[in-house]
C-alpha cells in the first residue's frame, strides 16, 4: 500500500493526540495516522474483488478499499453512486450498473443522475421530479415517481423512501411503490422541504421545512400511520439543501442551524447546540462507540471535530479546503477529497 503522499500533513504533524484526561491521569483517545491511499487511474484489478471490500468516494472517483486499505478497484464518472459491491455509473446512453470488479451486471437506458442512500440505488431527475427505486441487485425499476415540482430530498431505509418537494409536501413510498404517506405541514408563510431524512428502522421523518418561520419537524409512525409528534422554529431562513440526520442509534437527529448544528434528542425533544466547525458538510457516528464526528468547511479551509456522547469535544483539527468528505469503517477513520483517502485508526487507552 502506497503511503506517500501530502494529504492531510497538516494534521499529521499539528496533532495526532488528543488526550481525554492529562497524560498519566487515566485513559487517552489516539488517533494514530496509517496510511494515505491515493485514488488509481488505472482500470479496476482483474479478478473478484472481496465482498467486504470498502467502497469511498471522493467527487468524480470512487474506490473500493481492501481489509488492508490498499485500493483493489478504481472508477470515474461524472455521475456515480456506489453501495456493497457494486457501482452505478452514467454514461452517454444511461446508466451501468457493475461488480466492484467492474463486470456488468445491468445496463439501464436512462441518462439520469445515481444516488445511493444507505445501499439502496436511486437514478433520479431531480429538477424534473423525476425519481426511480432501482434493485443494484439486478437493474430492476421498482419503482417509478413524477411530480410536477423539483425534488428536493431523497432518503431510503429498510423498505422505504423518503421524497421531499419543492411545494412544501412529503412523501413515503415503498419498495413496491406505494405511498404510505402524503403529507404536507404547513404552519410557514411559504412551503418548501428543506432538508429531510428517515431513521434506520423506517419508523420516524425529520425534516426542516417552510420559510417565516422554517421549522423543524418530527414524524414517528403509530398504529393509526405517521403523526407529527415534535416541531419547532429553527430561527433559520436556508433557501438551500439543510443536513439532517439521525445518529446514535436513531436516538437524536441533527440539522443544520447558523450556530452549528441543532442536536434533537428524541426521547425528551431537547434542543441542544453543538459547535460546529463552519458549515456542515457531513457527519456520521464513529469511528469509536458513542462519538459522533462531525466535517464542516468555512470555504478557506475544513476542520474536523469529534464529540463523546457526553457532548464533550474530544478532538479538533483543521484540514485542507478540499477535504469533500469523511466515513468510519470499524475503528478506522477515512477523511478523503478527490485525489486521496487518508486512513486513521482510532483507539481509548
Amino acid at each position: 500500500m502506497k503511503k506517500r503522499g501530502v494529504f492531510l500533513i497538516g494534521l499529521i504533524v499539528i496533532s495526532v493526540y488528543y488526550f481525554l484526561f492529562p497524560r498519566g491521569s487515566g485513559p487517552e483517545f489516539v488517533l494514530q495516522p496509517i496510511a494515505v491511499t491515493p485514488f488509481g487511474d488505472d482500470a479496476p484489478t482483474d479478478g473478484r474483488i472481496s465482498a467486504s471490500a470498502v467502497a469511498v468516494r471522493g467527487g468524480e472517483r470512487i474506490g473500493f478499499l481492501d481489509d488492508e486499505g490498499a485500493l483493489a478497484a478504481y472508477f470515474r464518472a461524472d455521475a456515480l453512486a456506489a453501495g456493497d459491491g457494486w457501482i452505478a455509473l452514467r454514461g452517454p446512453e444511461g446508466v451501468d450498473i457493475r461488480d466492484a470488479d467492474g463486470r456488468l451486471r445491468a445496463r439501464l437506458n436512462r441518462p439520469m443522475q445515481p444516488e445511493t442512500h444507505r445501499g439502496r440505488l436511486y437514478l433520479g431527475h431531480r429538477a424534473a421530479g423525476r425519481l426511480l427505486g432501482v434493485d443494484p441487485r439486478n437493474g430492476a425499476v421498482l419503482w417509478e415517481r413524477e411530480y410536477l415540482v423539483p425534488i428536493t430530498v431523497v432518503d431510503g431505509s429498510a423498505d422505504r423512501t423518503l421524497i421531499g418537494l419543492l411545494d412544501g409536501r412529503i412523501q413515503l413510498v415503498d419498495d413496491d411503490g406505494r405511498v404510505l404517506l402524503d403529507y404536507q405541514p404547513g404552519g410557514s408563510r411559504l412551503e418548501a422541504v428543506y432538508g429531510g431524512a428517515l431513521s434506520a428502522d423506517g419508523r420516524r421523518i425529520a425534516i426542516v421545512s417552510g420559510l417565516d418561520p422554517q421549522r423543524f419537524i418530527l414524524l414517528e409512525e403509530r398504529k393509526n400511520g405517521y403523526r407529527p409528534v415534535s416541531h419547532h422554529s429553527t430561527e433559520t431562513d436556508y433557501r438551500r439543501r439543510v443536513a439532517v440526520g439521525f445518529v446514535r442509534s436513531d436516538a437524536e437527529v441533527l440539522y443544520e442551524r447558523s450556530d452549528g448544528v441543532a442536536d434533537v434528542a428524541l426521547e425528551s425533544f431537547e434542543v441542544r447546540r453543538l459547535e460546529a466547525p463552519g458549515r456542515p458538510v457531513a457527519w456520521m457516528d464513529g469511528p469509536l462507540d458513542g462519538f459522533l464526528t462531525i466535517l464542516g468547511s468555512d470555504g478557506d479551509e475544513a476542520a474536523l471535530r469529534m464529540v463523546a456522547s457526553n457532548d464533550r469535544m474530544m478532538f479538533h483539527s483543521i484540514l485542507p479546503s478540499r477535504v469533500s468528505g469523511i466515513q468510519s469503517v470499524g475503528d478506522k477513520l477515512l477523511i478523503v477529497d478527490e485525489n486521496r483517502i487518508a486512513i486513521l485508526e482510532s483507539a481509548v487507552r
